[in-house]
């Protein structure tokens, strides 16, 4: 099984010194009560998903698998982050130096993958934004302010070490790089007031992978160069940028075969990109789609169905872009949210385009999900850039629960893309968002790799509210949504045995409402209970015995979506019908 990176033999004997009662960032064994670290697929069946059973491990022992809690390990396994989520990730690097053993450095691997960003660090439950680093990641505001250094390394393939971390620390040479490797670079300076339990845990909120939109054109390629990094030539201006992220498909005769993901190492021209790859025999033809971060559910699975760590898919001749693209169009439909979601005033920044919660003394601070639509109102006039009655879309930039710090964009894709209206003037009066609706179905989770691909797949395919086919050679998803009567009639002549159809479950085995647990985003992303859902025909049917499924949403990280997911688990496990035929 793949694994993010081995750990430095210095963790070791880091570790071994402060067993032995050695001083390390100031604090000896005794002293400190915190240590380094804390403690083929056949898919016929995933057509149920939607109504997953108990398994294991559960949302909360995800508390000890590097999520919640840095941990230490030799072979800890790959994490994939999709959408965003907190992660505290795999301490696969200490050190200390000074002439005081004052200064402590922690390298914390948290994706085997490119990232998006890195957004709020956390050291222990105080957040960390980029306006709280210098130019050089010193922390300069703040409880840590000068004694907390944090550099951000988003797994470019082209990575560098870090250069402060290679300038202070000798066993930390220019050879670690990390390629590949999402990672946080610490460097903590000992104050017993500030650090008085000793190291604090760090975690910090991911924007995750990079995926591939099939709505998006194609660039058209004609050949790849015979080079040591291989130049392909595309028939039109490709618009990319370096490092930016691509995926090859459909490109003949090349030695070693170029197909799949790349990340761009330079750009000579309009019409020709650079790959880090030793061609030596060229190739011509296919194409490549600029890939790009999202939390859309259909793009998410269709992702683990190509990418090499999933199902390795063949993304032309294996996977059905056409329904996927309805699909996708499906999750990003918008959900009008309960008309009881409070309202919240703020005030805008005109240079730099921020939005901020106001928050009244003894009064709690009222959410703003990424990606929410959201409208404005006021007494006076609003926020150049902005106007009434037009939905809007949220960009939050901190993750900081109090108070909510964002930009709005004009479209979902804008948010997604961290493309911020223009906010040209603060207004006049008091202004007031109102969060209105949201996309209805998208992911934000962790994949471990050390997990069965079933559990993975169920866990991606839930999300959806739908669900996924493998028939005749290719994947077929199908987000949760009425697509009509069926298109296609049978009668006897079609069949080659006997037809059978299950009718509705039986007592033993029906349910008439839901309940379960999800990542709530509100709570620190911790496991939480949605409200039950209940169906009243079903309870009254049942003669008002509540009969409940639990369930558990690990990907989810909204209420109303887990209530949303609840309502359709709850009717499609009553009322569907099966029929089996050979045809």
């Amino acid at each position: 099984m793949p694994v993010l990176v081995p750990v430095i033999t210095a963790v070791a004997s880091a570790a071994g010194a402060y067993i032995g009662g050695t001083t390390i960032f100031g604090l000896t064994v005794l002293e400190s009560s915190i240590l380094i670290g804390v403690g083929a697929l056949g898919l016929s069946l995933i057509s149920n998903a939607l109504s997953p059973k108990p398994k294991t491990p559960t949302l909360k022992e995800a508390l000890d698998r590097g999520i919640t809690q840095l941990i230490r390990g030799s072979s800890e396994p790959r994490k994939i982050i999709y959408g965003e989520r907190p992660i505290s990730g795999v301490l696969v690097f200490a050190e200390v130096t000074g002439t005081s053993n004052e200064f402590l450095h922690l390298v914390i691997a948290l994706a085997g993958h490119q990232s998006e960003s890195i957004g709020t660090v956390f050291f222990n439950k105080e957040g960390i934004d980029d306006s709280d680093l210098d130019g050089s990641g010193n922390v300069i505001s703040g409880h840590f302010a000068g004694r907390a250094r944090i550099k951000k390394h988003l797994g470019y393939e082209d990575q560098l070490a870090d250069a402060d971390l290679v300038s202070e620390v000798t066993s930390w040479t220019t050879n670690h790089r990390l390629r590949g490797v999402t990672y946080l670079y610490v460097r903590l300076q000992y104050d017993r007031e500030i650090f008085p339990t000793g190291i604090p845990n760090v975690k910090t909120l991911l924007k995750g992978r990079l995926v591939v939109d099939p709505r998006d054109a194609s660039v058209a390629i004609v050949s790849s160069s015979i080079a040591a990094q291989t130049v392909i030539t595309t028939s039109a201006a490709h618009g990319l940028s370096v490092r930016d992220r691509i995926f090859i498909s459909g490109h003949d005769g090349a030695v070693p075969t170029i197909a799949g993901e790349y990340q761009v190492i330079s750009v000579p021209s309009s019409v020709t990109l650079t790959l880090d790859l030793n061609v030596t025999t060229a190739g011509t033809g296919g194409s490549f789609k600029k890939m790009h971060w999202t939390d859309n559910a259909t793009l998410i699975l269709r992702d683990y169905l190509v990418a090499d760590f999933g199902l390795s898919a063949d993304p032309i001749r294996e996977v059905d872009d056409t329904a996927a693209i309805a699909s996708a169009n499906i999750c990003d439909e918008d959900v009008a949210l309960p008309s009881t979601i409070d309202a919240f005033p703020f005030s805008a920044d005109a240079t730099s385009d921020v939005l901020t919660q106001i928050v009244a003394t003894g009064e709690k601070a009222k959410p703003v999900h990424p990606n929410d639509g959201v409208e404005f109102t006021t007494t006076g006039m609003l926020p150049g850039g902005l106007s009434l009655a037009v939905r809007y879309y949220a960009m939050s930039i901190s993750g900081k629960p109090s108070p909510a710090i964002f930009q709005v964009a004009s479209t979902l894709a804008n948010a997604r893309a961290g493309i911020a209206i223009d906010i040209t003037s603060a207004g006049t009066g008091t202004h007031t968002l109102t969060r209105q609706s949201q996309a209805r179905y998208t992911p934000n989770g962790i994949v471990s790799l050390d997990s069965r691909p079933i559990d993975i797949a169920t866990d991606m395919i839930t999300p959806l509210g739908g669900v996924m086919t493998y028939a005749q050679g290719k994947y077929t998803i199908f987000a949760g949504a009425y697509y009509g009567p069926a298109t296609i009639s049978l009668d006897e002549s079609d069949l080659r045995g006997k037809m059978t159809v299950r009718p509705r479950p039986g007592k033993d085995s029906i349910h008439n409402g839901v309940r379960g647990t999800f990542a709530d985003r509100d709570k620190e992303f911790l496991p939480t209970d949605f409200p039950p859902v209940l169906n009243a025909v079903f309870l009254a049917n049942d003669k008002g015995e509540k009969i409940f499924k639990d369930v558990e949403f690990p990907f989810i990280t909204d209420t109303w979506r887990a209530q949303r997911l609840a309502r359709l688990i709850n009717i499609r496990d009553r009322e569907g019908q099966i029929g089996r035929a050979h045809v």
